[in-house]
This record gives C-alpha cells, structure tokens and sequence, in this order.
C-alpha cells in the first residue's frame, strides 16, 4: 500500500508537471511547441486509458523499451494525466487578463519571468480550487517559481498569514474565507515570490465597504513597511493618505502626475477637477 501511495504520488506530480509544459507550448511557445503539445493532448484525450496501458506494457517492449511494471504504470499515469492537467491549465493561463501581462512587460520582465511569476502561479490558484490556502496561494507557487518546498515553504506560508492577521487561517479552504480575508491571502501569495514592486489592480472593487478597510490597512502597513507598490485604485483618501506620487488617467490617457498634495490640493486640468468634484 505504502509503495502504491508513493507511486501514485509521484505520477501525479510528474503528470501534472506534464501539463504545465504542455499548457505553456500552447498558450505561450512557438507555434511548433504548441503544435506538438496539441496533438499530444488531442491523441491522448481521445484514446481509452485501456488502449494507453496496453501500448506501455506490451507496445514498448516491442520497439526494445523493457520496463518494470511498476515503471509501466507510472509511466502510463503520467502520459494519460499531462494531457488532461495540460488543458485544465492552459484554461487558467488564458483566462489571465492581458492587463497582468503587459504590466509585467512594461516592468522590463521577459515573457519567461512574466510567464513563471506573474502568470502561473495564480493560474494554477484559479483551476485548482479545492486546495487549501496556503498550499495553493502560499506554498505552491514559491515552490514552483522560486524552488522553496516542504517545511521552509510552510513556515514561511504560516508567517506570511500571522503577519496578515490570518495565522489562525492556514488550514482554511477558500469558501471558509470572507473576501476581505481572501484579498490579504492573495497579497501573502505576492509576498510569498519576494517581489520588488507589488502590483494591486482595484483589489478593493470587489468587496463589501465593510470589508475595505481591512484590505487596506494591510497595504498601507506594507508601504510602511518600505514596500514599493504599484496601485490602481479609486479609494481617493487611502491614495492621498498613502502615496507617493499619484498618476490620474481619465479615457486611457495620463492627465497628471505629482505629488497628492499637487493632485487633490491644486488639480490642473478640468477632468481631474470634475473628477475630484464627483467625490464630494
């Protein structure tokens, strides 16, 4: 039972490895690769598990590949598992808004950087829901990116939530959460790559108004922290409050840059000052 376990754990991960190859030649390498990767994930989802089988236990030997059952069967879990993996990942990958990626390009990433940090890692959160927070959101995606696996993972996972005001939350899984708890869970999954430029898109749209400020006292002790962050966002008081420099965009265009003492005390152009008078 014991080597059964560890065989079959071992063909999950590899199988699973698998798809995330095969998920990137498709949704991100050249058109070869992803040409490949297709009719491999085309051949195997259309051919019974049976027939799989029994091409790696009789099939290879026949061509002068002897293995051990016990090499066959992995080897047969692996081939059938990568193919599925594979779409169900690529469907994470691609429902990654373009947004995220380009940002990470105008940040002088490479598309391999962009891919591995800004990209996988939260695909792999988006189609593999029934994991528990920390395994996904914290543990897995340094342990893919950064190579951080087992114990030095979760103890850094479990300081990441303490330091979030969600220690008590390790062990929770997703429908467990509040949104308020699920936004700073997100950010300890940021902070879990070490980032040198936090990234937040509107992570306030979401929630109830209840719930907004606790999100945001997370950032703000973040910034005071020395964290560089990058935000967009409409909450005008916390932008003032915490800023830096405010940049105001208005149709897709920059209309002004400064300090919030220049944007919101001497606002230049009318759609700032139509803007700001909206707020009062």
């Amino acid at each position: 039972m014991a080597a059964t376990t560890v065989l079959t754990a071992f063909a999950a991960l590899a199988g699973g490895a698998l798809g995330v190859a095969c998920a990137r030649a498709r949704a991100w390498g050249p058109r070869w690769a992803g040409a490949i990767a297709a009719t491999y994930v085309e051949l195997i989802r259309n051919t019974p598990f049976i027939v799989q089988l029994f091409f790696v236990f009789f099939g290879l030997p026949g061509l002068g590949v002897k293995l051990t059952p016990e090499a066959a069967s992995v080897l047969a879990m692996v081939i059938n598992l990568g193919a599925y993996a594979g779409e169900i990942v690529r469907a994470g990958i691609e429902s990654t808004p373009q947004g995220q990626v380009e940002a990470g390009l105008w940040l002088a990433m490479t598309r391999a950087q962009v891919f591995t940090r800004g990209v996988l890692p939260p695909a792999l959160s988006r189609v593999w829901p029934a994991m528990t927070s920390q395994v996904v959101i914290v543990m897995l995606a340094p342990g893919l990116v950064k190579g951080v696996r087992g114990a030095p993972a979760e103890e850094r996972a479990r300081a990441l939530l303490q330091r979030l005001g969600l220690g008590e939350k390790f062990d929770a899984w997703p429908d467990q959460l509040s949104g308020g708890q699920q936004q700073r869970v997100a950010i300890a999954r940021a902070l879990a790559m070490d980032p040198a430029v936090l990234l937040c898109d509107e992570i306030t749209s979401a929630l109830d108004p209840e719930l907004v400020g606790e999100v945001l006292k997370v950032v703000e002790s973040l910034a005071d922290e020395g964290m560089t962050l990058l935000m967009v966002t409409h909450e005008m008081n916390f932008a003032r409050k915490v800023a830096d420099r405010v940049v105001f965009m208005h149709a897709g265009r920059i209309h002004e840059m400064g300090s919030p003492a220049q944007l919101f005390g001497a606002p230049q152009t009318a759609e700032l000052q139509q803007f700001l008078s909206a707020l009062h």
